[in-house]
C-alpha cells in the first residue's frame, strides 16, 4: 500500500514509487485454515483465523526470513536434499 503523491484520479506514478514509501503490505494464505501476514511499518505479524468463532488471533509477532547463509527458495533447499529410493 502506497500513499497518493498526485492530485486528482490515481496515475501510474503513484504506482511505481520506490519501496521506501510503501506503509502496509500482507498476504492472505486461503485453506483448511487461513492466515494473514501484515506489516504497518513497525514489523511484520501473522494472524490466524479461528473459523468457529471467525476472530483471528495474533500467532507469530516480528516475523523474519532465513538467515542468507540458508537456503532462500523451497526448491533451493529440496535440490540440496540427497534422496533414498527402494529399488526392486
Amino acid at each position: 500500500m502506497l500513499v497518493q503523491t498526485s492530485e486528482g484520479p490515481a496515475t501510474v506514478n503513484d504506482a511505481l514509487q520506490s519501496g521506501r514509501h510503501v506503509i502496509a503490505a500482507g498476504y492472505a494464505l486461503y485453506g483448511s485454515a487461513t492466515m494473514v501476514v501484515l506489516s504497518v511499518g513497525t514489523g511484520v505479524n501473522s494472524f490466524m483465523l479461528d473459523p468457529v468463532s471467525s476472530v483471528s488471533y495474533l500467532c507469530s509477532i516480528h516475523v523474519t526470513v532465513f538467515d542468507s547463509d540458508m537456503f532462500s527458495t523451497m526448491g533451493e533447499h529440496l535440490s540440496n536434499i540427497n534422496l533414498v529410493t527402494n529399488t526392486v
